[in-house]
């Protein structure tokens, strides 16, 4: 069991590698297009709108390491209680071991949401008319805000039931 553990630690940090990595790739292709767009489109709205989104984007990536901090604390606390639970059942918390199970979920979903995004989000917008552009950026902005919501409530309730 003990293996089987520190085999799910291991692919959690290689998987939190490897979207880190394609994130930061993607990052700096997003900056290169960014600016590519603004120098290109000739249209501010379209500009602005994109660079509105990119921001909220930027503000909340980083917080993907915390999130996966938080989220293995969570998973270890949970072990935690279960080795404490076969020692002694009595003094099991199930309560405290529903709430450390939804955090995990929270967090996990915050994390997939994210992923989701960046993986639809059209940057280029090549085979857009500047209306179809905007539109388009006015759906991203709602999707990204969403993200960002549920990035940092999650992170939220993680530090307050974690007691970071």
């Amino acid at each position: 069991m003990h293996h089987l553990v520190q085999s799910k630690y291991i692919l959690l940090v290689l998987a939190f590698a490897v979207f880190f990595y394609a994130c930061s790739e993607k990052k700096h292709d997003g900056e290169h297009d960014h600016h590519h767009q603004a120098e290109t489109s000739g249209n501010p709205e379209v500009d602005s709108l994109k660079n509105q989104v990119m921001a909220v984007h930027d503000e909340v990536m980083p917080k993907m390491e915390e999130i996966m901090a938080l989220e293995l604390e969570a998973q270890q606390q949970i072990k935690q209680l279960d080795s404490l639970a076969k020692i002694n059942p009595k003094q099991a918390n199930a309560t405290q071991r529903q709430q450390l199970d939804s955090l995990v979920i929270q967090l996990n979903n915050a994390d997939d949401a994210m992923t989701h995004w960046m993986q639809e989000f059209d940057g280029q917008m090549k085979s857009k008319t500047d209306e179809e552009k905007i539109t388009y950026l006015k759906n991203e902005k709602d999707k990204i805000d969403a993200v960002r919501d549920q990035m940092l409530g999650s992170i939220n309730k993680g530090k307050e039931l974690l007691k970071k």
